[in-house]
């Protein structure tokens, strides 16, 4: 089951800890910038359905799109914290959680070419 993922478990976490610092964002940040954070979160699970379910390049190919899009969202996350939207404890916590997954993601893309090249290796056909 794809939510016992460790990658999958701390991206929720990452979701639900920004949901609830939604709160803490003015209304003329709110609709704009905070929805564009909730938004990119929430695509974060597509590539990480999409790469537990490839194999092989296609795999890499989905973990290098999860990656994209992380990398927006830590974008998003510094303006927060140059414009003092988030309380820095908040962003903190956010911060702690972003450099977790992207060890987590990394690992994961590192991990499968590695696999990939065994495959190469051997003969078999990818």
């Amino acid at each position: 089951m794809i939510e016992r993922l460790p990658i999958y478990k701390k991206t929720y976490e990452l979701t639900s800890t920004i949901y609830d610092a939604m709160a803490q964002f003015p209304k003329l940040h709110r609709y704009t910038l905070g929805e564009h954070i909730l938004n990119k979160t929430y695509s974060l699970f597509k590539w990480i359905v999409k790469a537990n379910k490839e194999k092989d390049e296609k795999r890499v190919e989905a973990i290098e799109e999860y990656l994209s899009d992380f990398e927006e969202l830590r974008v998003f996350l510094r303006i927060c914290e140059e414009k003092h939207i988030l309380k820095i404890n908040t962003l903190t916590n956010i911060f702690l959680l972003i450099d977790d997954i992207a060890n987590q993601a990394t690992g994961w893309k590192n991990y499968t070419i590695k696999e990939i090249e065994k495959k190469k290796c051997r003969g078999e056909s990818i």
